[in-house]
């Protein structure tokens, strides 16, 4: 009863009445799923990781292009035109793959909350029993800090040369 508390509360529940009848809903779903052959939590889950890990690719080659290209241009007019349409593409990318990312989350969660004998949830006790002191949340790093971080650097970028261009003819 315990590990159905704490799993509970991991879940961000706050009452464990809420939380029980989410659980018991979720496992008459997968059920059904498994009885009719249906498309499943995990035929699900493999699809958005596939959906994520893609986008998340697009984003690092797009990235690497867009700074070869503005490392290459010496035109100041062009700099700024091309560090602003490439923050506002790599911007865009990242709210794609923070949507996606959400959708993960949600999807393990959900199959977190399927019976004790599933993989996911034998997985995570094994894991908990590392007594691992360290925990890197890997797909919060790839799905909001990095598209971020990498579309800010842009920003950051293009808002650096239009504050250092000492006359703002070059933005007319």
């Amino acid at each position: 009863m315990t590990g159905t508390k704490s799993l509970c509360a991991i879940l961000g529940f706050r009452k464990e009445v809420e939380c029980y009848e989410t659980k018991r809903n979720t496992r008459k779903i997968h059920q059904t799923e498994r009885e009719n052959k249906d498309w499943t939590l995990y035929s699900e889950r493999t699809f958005i990781e596939q959906l994520f890990s893609t986008r998340f690719n697009y984003f690092i080659a797009t990235f690497s292009l867009l700074m070869a290209a503005v490392a290459r241009i010496e035109n100041s007019k062009l700099l700024l035109i091309t560090l602003f349409l490439s923050a506002v593409i790599l911007t865009l990318m990242s709210l794609a793959i923070y949507r996606i990312y959400i959708k993960l989350i949600i999807i393990l969660k959900m199959l977190y909350q399927l019976e004790d004998y599933q993989v996911f949830n034998l997985v995570k006790k094994e894991v908990d029993s590392l007594d691992n002191k360290i925990s890197i949340p890997v797909n919060a790093i790839i799905g909001v800090i990095i598209p971020f971080i990498g579309s800010l650097s842009f920003w950051g970028y293009f808002t650096y040369q239009i504050i250092s261009s000492s006359n703002y003819s070059i933005i007319i």
